[in-house]
């Protein structure tokens, strides 16, 4: 049975109807802009400077070094002005660009808004009053509402009671960028990436905070370490980029229910004793000691990239930079992380992912008798078997990762892996196995209402990426006739009207799933071009096809359009102010409460 609509709160907390109702709106839901005109205009100015860009170096050949995610933009070059065809069609899209904000506007001005920004003001005071804290949760199950003195308590024991954490009273920032740059010259990469972290690292110590999880009884907290501002941070980024190829060579490491999806359809089961099995690795990533992990992964890198121009010894050594220094702060106390891999880090999955693929590797778990399919996400593993009860027992006391401990399930019927629910059935050919979509029980469905100001083909999206997702995910057309049914329903209750959903559903079908599942072409793509913006009510009235047909009146002149100025232009547009974000401003005001009057009270 699915659970009732809205937060979820923690025992003795009673919220009044109105502020649950406005908080179940999402944590994605934005909040609706006044028209911004000048973001239009900064988005023409960037715009015009991507077309000269590309005009500009339409000649140069395809460089293997540079990869668009490490590139640093050198703030004070400007692109020389194209050619005369060139900039007609700038300045014809540039014309149209306005007449089409003018007409938008004309057309807003004359019409009254059918929103209305909800009354967040109350619902920060209320919150604020009463000392609670608002947080997403754990396996992704809607909003949870908490006291603040249980959250901090929490918090308190998880750091103090553990071995894993130290205050660290003795970070030295300036020593620690020095160690960096100094190592930075030795490890000899290519100039981008070295470029890349000597001018983007940053030096903003990560906020410890924790999600709960609300599934669990009592409650209890996952911890967060968004590292993303960190001295380490840009280093990670290039371990994570150097490193990942490794994976193409772990075909059972999969990043996807769509590959769970395909290993599955391949099995064929001939009698009915076959087990559904999955495992969870407990504490993955604490549990693994950094420097085994490191050893394992150079190994990976000397066995699978022999050929790269990068020494061993420098992956060695990146790595170990991250996993040591990864300093964080909770209530402007500074904690350093003493085991595990760090957390929050953009490598550490995948140095996890190549871990534990080493004593899968070396146990040769995916050839041995009675495996049909063993298939690892992360720290969920899954398991087809067939043969006994003991033959699968003694397979499962062979599956070790290393020291880390894996708690197993196990059933002749039905498991749940990912999003994927895996049952066995039976047809006239004999037993089978089929999948549908696994619907978590206590998960809200509090998709994005209707009422948000999220664009139209931004909902459009997102609607139809679910519809794809439960045809990719069922095997039969039934289930994915059942979940369609359940997403359509949920979607009215979040205000979606009929007609569009009928159109929008209209769009993807269960006959598509062969086009689905197949895998994605691996061909170089030239990037379309962008009108960059934020979503405000504008760009709605954006034609993109027009502005296009505009300019390419100007550059169908030129003799030799290069390809990248045939591409389709399409609008990018970064969100307004979301109420994820209103959420995380006053949870640090309501955490930061005591320690502000301290240090009034002393003054």
């Amino acid at each position: 049975m699915a659970a009732k609509p809205g937060v979820f709160q923690f025992p003795g907390v009673q919220l009044p109807e109105d502020i649950a109702y406005m908080l179940a709106v999402n944590h994605k839901y934005i909040l609706h802009a006044k028209p911004q005109v000048h973001d239009v205009a900064a988005a023409k100015d960037r715009f015009a400077r991507t077309v000269r860009i590309r005009w500009q170096f339409r000649n140069n050949t395809s460089n293997k070094e540079y990869i668009p995610k490490f590139h640093v933009p050198n703030p004070f070059w400007e692109p020389q002005k194209a050619s005369s065809a060139i900039e007609l069609g700038l300045d014809n899209a540039m014309e149209e660009i306005d007449r089409q904000v003018s007409r938008a506007l004309a057309t807003m001005a004359t019409q009254s808004p059918n929103h209305g920004n909800m009354n967040w003001t109350r619902v920060q005071q209320f919150l604020n009053d009463n000392d609670l804290l608002v947080k997403l949760t754990d396996k992704n199950l809607g909003l949870a509402v908490f006291q603040k003195e249980w959250y901090i308590q929490e918090i308190h024991k998880m750091l103090g009671s553990n071995k894993a954490y130290k205050i660290a009273s003795d970070l030295d920032m300036e020593q620690l960028l020095d160690t960096l740059y100094g190592q930075l010259q030795r490890w000899k990469l290519p100039k981008n990436m070295t470029r890349f972290i000597r001018e983007k690292t940053a030096s903003k110590i990560p906020e410890f905070h924790a999600i709960p999880k609300v599934h669990k009884m009592p409650w209890a907290l996952r911890p967060i370490v968004p590292s993303h501002s960190w001295v380490t941070s840009r280093v990670s980024e290039v371990v994570d980029h150097l490193c990942r190829p490794i994976l193409d060579k772990l075909p059972w490491v999969v990043d996807s229910s769509k590959k769970v999806i395909n290993n599955l359809s391949k099995i064929r089961i001939e009698s009915d004793n076959v087990w559904i099995c999955t495992g969870d690795v407990v504490a993955f990533y604490t549990n693994i000691n950094a420097r085994a992990c490191c050893k394992v992964v150079c190994g990976a890198w000397h066995r699978y990239a022999s050929d790269s121009k990068i020494p061993t010894e420098t992956i060695s050594q990146m790595i170990k930079f991250v996993m040591e220094n990864n300093y964080f702060s909770f209530q402007d106390q500074v904690w350093k992380q003493l085991d595990g891999l760090a957390m929050g880090t953009s490598c550490a999955p995948l140095l996890a992912n190549i871990y534990a693929a080493y004593y899968e590797r070396k146990r040769q778990l995916v050839y041995q008798p009675g495996v049909r399919l063993y298939n690892r996400y992360i720290d969920d593993i899954l398991v087809i078997f067939e043969g006994t009860r003991k033959e699968l027992m003694h397979f499962l006391n062979q599956v070790k990762l290393g020291p880390l401990t894996i708690n197993w399930d196990v059933s002749l019927l039905k498991k749940e892996f990912l999003d994927i629910e895996i049952l066995k059935s039976r047809d006239q050919s004999g037993p089978k196995l089929v999948t549908r979509l696994f619907k978590k029980q206590m998960n809200r469905h509090l998709y994005i209402p209707w009422s948000s100001a999220h664009p139209l083909h931004v909902k459009k999206a997102f609607v139809k990426a679910e519809l794809i997702r439960f045809a990719i995910i069922s095997s039969e057309v039934e289930y994915f006739a059942d979940a369609r049914s359940q997403f359509y329903g949920n979607l009215r209750r979040r205000g979606y009207p009929s007609q569009v959903l009928e159109n929008w559903f209209k769009q993807v079908s269960y006959e598509q799933r062969a086009i689905f599942l197949s895998p994605k072409e691996d061909k170089e793509m030239v990037a379309p071009l962008m009108l960059s913006g934020r979503y405000n009510p504008v760009w709605e009235y954006i034609n993109v096809d027009e502005i296009l047909r505009s300019a390419r009146e100007g550059w169908n002149l030129e003799r030799n359009l290069p390809e990248t100025l045939q591409q389709p232009l399409i609008r990018s547009l970064s969100r307004h102010t979301s109420l994820f974000d209103l959420l995380s401003a006053w949870n640090k005001t309501i955490l930061h409460t005591d320690m502000l009057s301290d240090e009034t009270d002393g003054e």
